[in-house]
């Protein structure tokens, strides 16, 4: 790496945490919310040696996020049912460790960590923009998801969606290095190889901190077959059974551990709750991203003894699939679509929910604009950058992987939260976009550019009016609503 674009990183680094350390410090106080709570207490359960377990059950997640939380604590009597209570003051000032209160010191040092890890998502971004394209790519989106207020956010809250992205960018940089043309390239077999194994091992981790690593392996694998050419298919081959094997072999001993101690060879069981309560549509408008009927299954479901859960979700699931037919992947196309995509935020649910009991309604206002406009910035500039790579290849990476993930949402359930992780993946194709955008859009011919311009339409014409009916953001602007922080659904 040359000695600037080095410089350049750091600056955009140092950037990065100095707005999120800045943002941490100004969100105080604040609670805890939803599965926070979740992460918060099976990271101490693990640090106190209890094992992988919480109130919701045994297994219902993926491990590594709870675990790397977990290594930072101390070991100590952490009654876990404290979680759920306002930090405020009992996290002083400086964010410190230090604290006469075992839980605030807890709960300080997994912030921390969070942030460190927010930070780096920068450099990871910079990775994958650089492998995709090239290195300006790499540094103008390093430097979006510097100042991206939503990733800026999320390097507070304790969700697995910093980590994940982290994971998420880094695993498909190696799986181009590792699938990439090589035509005139003097990559070394052995190198292919190795960065195929490297792919493989991080897809595997983020399966271990979000099921859809699980998917993504799979997709990339079939499309370095797919796509690969002549003589190179059979090396190819090779490769992508290695990646898949290698992220078989990171996964495999939590779901034989998951097979002996809940019954269901699974990543995690609350797989089949998120396909039910995203299926749950209302009668009278099933574009509502949560219909009545959602809390009655959530009392239904915890009410169900821990080992007969998985089967009483997948049944309820399959029930309320049938009962949509024939207009369910019609109504769940158009809500997912609006659902991702639509420029709401978890922050503007947190506020809505009392999660900052103290903020200043005219700062939530500024917070919540400035998180909108970030992500319509991206949301309509990332397929420009897409569509009109003349890499077919890499341009059918990407729509396969990302068509992927929608796909699993209309099956399961949807909100902007599942957008986070790829927000490095966006930023990276929009800022491809956004350099030499007047070239970018005369290349755009045929298909490809009727497929830009319907996407924009139906952002103009389908999310931002779903945005404006029903989100978070629009309570919080019209300020009908700042109650107390409530337990969320595991799923959400």
């Amino acid at each position: 790496m040359p000695r600037s674009t080095a410089r350049l990183l750091l600056a955009i680094v140092a950037i990065a945490g100095i707005l999120r350390f800045v943002s941490l410090r100004s969100a105080l106080p604040f609670k805890l919310f939803g599965d926070e709570r979740y992460y918060a207490e099976v990271a101490i359960n693990l640090a106190e040696g209890r094992g992988h377990t919480s109130k919701l059950g045994d297994g219902l997640r993926p491990p590594l996020h709870p675990w790397i939380l977990s290594q930072v604590l101390e070991a100590r009597e952490i009654p876990a049912r404290r979680l759920n209570y306002t930090l405020g003051d009992r996290l002083n000032s400086e964010i410190s460790p230090a604290s006469a209160d075992p839980l605030a010191a807890s709960v300080s040092r997994m912030l921390l960590f969070q942030l460190g890890m927010g930070t780096l998502l920068v450099v990871a971004t910079f990775l994958l923009g650089t492998a995709l394209f090239e290195r300006r790519v790499g540094l103008l989106a390093a430097l979006c998801v510097a100042l991206d207020p939503n990733l800026i956010a999320f390097s507070q809250f304790l969700w697995g969606e910093t980590l994940c992205g982290m994971l998420l960018s880094l695993g498909l940089a190696s799986v181009w290095r590792a699938f990439r043309n090589e035509e005139g390239s003097e990559a070394k077999p052995s190198a292919n190889i190795a960065w195929a194994l490297g792919a493989g091992l991080l897809l595997g981790l983020t399966a271990l901190t979000r099921q859809v690593g699980i998917g993504i392996a799979g997709v990339t694998a079939f499309w370095a077959v797919v796509s690969a050419r002549g003589e190179q298919r059979l090396n190819t081959l090779f490769r992508a059974v290695l990646l898949v094997v290698a992220t078989g072999a990171v996964v495999a001993p939590w779901i034989l551990r998951n097979h002996k101690q809940v019954g269901e060879p699974s990543l995690g069981t609350v797989g089949w709750f998120a396909v039910a309560e995203g299926n749950l549509l209302d009668e009278d408008d099933w574009l509502q991203p949560l219909a009545d009927e959602v809390a009655d299954f959530r009392r239904a479901h915890h009410k169900t003894p821990h080992e007969k859960r998985s089967t009483f979700t997948r049944a309820r699931a399959l029930e309320i699939i049938r009962s949509e037919q024939p207009t369910w992947i019609f109504k769940k196309i158009v809500r997912t679509t609006f659902l991702l995509l639509q420029p709401d935020s978890f922050v503007a649910k947190k506020m809505v929910e009392g999660a900052y009991p103290e903020m200043e309604r005219r700062k939530a206002f500024a917070v919540i604009t400035w998180i909108a406009t970030a992500t319509l910035i991206v949301v309509a500039l990332a397929p420009l950058g897409i569509l009109a790579d003349r890499d077919a290849r890499r341009r059918w990476l990407i729509l396969l992987v990302l068509g992927a993930v929608f796909g699993l949402h209309v099956f399961a359930n949807a909100t902007t939260r599942f957008r986070v992780p790829w927000l490095p993946l966006l930023w990276t194709c929009a800022s491809f976009g956004v350099l030499n955008a007047r070239t970018h859009w005369a290349q755009l011919r045929g298909w490809r550019r009727a497929a830009l311009v319907a996407f924009l339409l139906v952002l103009l014409f389908g999310c931002i009016p779903h945005f404006l009916e029903y989100s978070w953001s629009a309570e919080v602007w019209s300020g009908t609503r700042f109650g107390d922080a409530t337990e969320t659904s595991p799923a959400n």
